[in-house]
Parts: structure tokens; C-alpha cells; sequence
């Protein structure tokens, strides 16, 4: 089934057709790069560009503006083979709080390149949360590349969820390096369903600069079939009472699929405290003898495991 619009591709992917047009809720939405539409609010301000083949956005969150309803976006290739090269700068002014809700669609997509630069800082006292999901076909090839580089200032909160369990992966980088400081607190959760030939790369670093600064990097993965994963996170402890802790779970299904995790742990004060777990196994058979002890076959006992890990 082919996708012909991003509307379709937006409300399939479980976005909200409503928020993305009103008038009264701040929303962004892009095909490959150009803008489709632009709605921005009092106290959030939009502004893009398009040059050289690579669209820019800049988004500046006022000082002391504190929203309810989170900001829409929609970045969205309808196109069988594009490329979609995205740079964007995201400023949160002092006391802010905002969020965004961003479904990043590729439908019908047999070569399409998602890359995506961010210079992303918090500003003081404000929160920042970043809900971002995929959607992608189930026999095309993307390759998602976002690059970030975020900095938490004094008292800043961060949550990040990066969500891509619909469709074939395809060839996934993702590299993230956070600065926290004074008071910051930093939360990332990726879940990631890889299948086929998927190939999915995770890199995230958290250097907790600031004294009391708090981070937390998760990750939760099921592969199966010829699907790898490769995930590094790295916990630099440098501020005085500085908290981190790094997990990351991972179910692998099949005997050709692959899965990697390097938690890796640097402490440079010794009132800083980095802490890590990593799992990678396959599906608990008791869960699994449990569920089909119950009427279920196989496949759908294997379903709701893989459904409440990713959830």
C-alpha cells in the first residue's frame, strides 16, 4: 500500500491529524525539505530556511512561557527514494517549559536518507521533553542519522524518548553527547524493534559536569531474524555529588541475529557515583510457557512479551 500523503503517514504513525492543524497549538511539518506548514505560538518561535539541498529550523522557547499541550512536529518523506537532511537549533530560555511530539514518517520508502543535525540547550530552570517516533514501511530501506548536542543548564530537566518499532529499521546511527550542569537532569530512553537485515547503532554520552547533576540512559531492543545492534553509552562523573546510571535490555531472537552493549563508566570525583546494568537474552521462557499455558500460541505469547518491553 503505497502512502499519499503525510496527513495519512502522520495519523497512522498515531499522530494526532487535529493538533498538527490548529491554529492554537504551535506544530512544524515537513516533506523531504520543505515546509508544508509553520504555526508558531506566542511564546515559541519558529523560524526556517531552506538552502544548498538541507532545510534549517530554529526554535526559541521565551523565558518563563511554561506550556501545557506539547508543540507538533511532523517530518515526513513520501517519496520512494530521497534524501531529507534536517539542521536544527532548539533554545529554551530561562523558567520555560515545553514539549514536543515529533512523528518522523517514511512510508513508502525503498532508499531514503533521514539525517538530522541538533544543537539542542536548556536553558536555566526550564524542561525540555522530546517525544519522537518512527514510522517506517515494512520493506523499504531508511537510514536514519540524527546527531545531537545538548547542554542542561543550571537546574535544566531533560527527558528524551526516541521510539522506532514500526516498519523495518534500516540502517540506524544515532549519536547524542549531553553536557549536564549545575543541578541538571538528563533522561534518554531509546526503544528500538529490529528485524530483516536491520542494522542499529546507538552512541550516547552524558558528561555530568555540574555539581548534583543526574542522568539516566536507557535502552530497551528486541531483534530477531539478521538484525544487529551495537549500543555504547558512556557516564563521565566529574561534579561533585554527581548521579548517573546506565540500562539497556535486549531480546534476541534467532540464531543469526547479533546484539552488543558497552556500558562504559568514568568517574573523575570521588563524591560521584555512575552506576550500570545491561541484559541481552532471549525471551523468558516462563513468561512465554505462562502466556500459551493460557490459550496463546507462540507467536502472539511472543508478541505481548516483546509489546510490554517496548511499551
Amino acid at each position: 500500500m503505497t502512502i499519499g500523503t503525510i496527513d495519512e503517514a502522520y495519523s497512522i504513525a498515531g499522530g494526532n491529524i487535529h493538533s498538527l492543524h490548529s491554529k492554537n497549538i504551535g506544530s512544524l511539518v515537513i516533506d523531504e525539505n520543505k515546509i508544508l506548514s509553520a504555526n508558531a505560538i506566542e511564546g515559541a518561535v519558529i523560524e526556517t530556511d531552506a538552502r544548498d539541498g538541507e532545510l534549517f529550523v530554529n526554535l526559541t522557547v521565551k523565558a518563563g512561557y511554561r506550556f501545557d499541550d506539547p508543540l507538533h512536529l511532523c517530518f515526513g518523506v513520501l517519496s520512494p527514494e530521497a534524501a531529507q537532511r534536517i539542521n536544527i537549533n532548539i533554545n529554551t530560555e530561562e523558567n520555560s517549559k515545553v514539549s514536543l511530539r515529533a512523528h518522523c514518517v517514511f512510508p513508502n520508502a525503498v532508499d531514503v536518507l533521514h539525517a538530522m543535525e541538533a544543537r539542542i540547550n536548556i536553558g536555566p530552570n526550564s524542561e525540555y521533553s522530546y517525544d519522537e517516533t518512527h514510522y517506517h514501511g515494512e520493506k523499504g530501506r531508511v537510514r536514519v542519522v540524527p546527531n545531537a548536542k545538548i547542554t542542561l543548564e543550571d537546574g535544566a530537566r531533560l527527558y528524551n524518548s526516541f521510539s522506532l518499532i514500526q516498519g523495518a529499521v534500516g540502517n540506524m546511527k544515532f549519536d547524542y553527547d549531553i553536557e549536564c550542569l549545575d543541578n541538571s537532569v538528563c533522561h534518554m530512553l531509546a526503544k528500538v524493534y529490529g528485524k530483516f537485515d536491520d542494522d542499529i547503532t546507538i552512541r550516547e554520552r552524558a558528561r555530568l559536569k555540574g555539581a548534583n547533576s543526574h542522568a539516566i540512559l536507557e535502552a530497551r531492543m528486541v531483534i530477531r531474524d539478521n538484525a544487529r545492534t551495537d549500543i555504547y553509552t558512556e557516564i563521565i562523573g566529574e561534579g561533585d555529588g554527581a548521579r548517573g546510571h546506565m540500562d539497556c535490555t535486549e531480546i534476541i531472537s534467532g540464531k543469526t541475529a547479533y546484539a552488543k552493549a558497552t556500558p562504559v563508566v568514568v568517574v573523575v570525583n570521588d563524591k560521584a557515583k555512575i552506576t550500570h546494568e545491561a541484559a541481552i537474552g532471549s525471551i523468558d521462557s516462563d513468561q512465554l510457557n505462562l502466556l500459551m499455558s493460557r490459550g496463546l500460541s507462540p507467536d502472539q505469547a511472543t508478541e505481548i512479551i516483546v509489546n510490554g518491553l517496548l511499551k
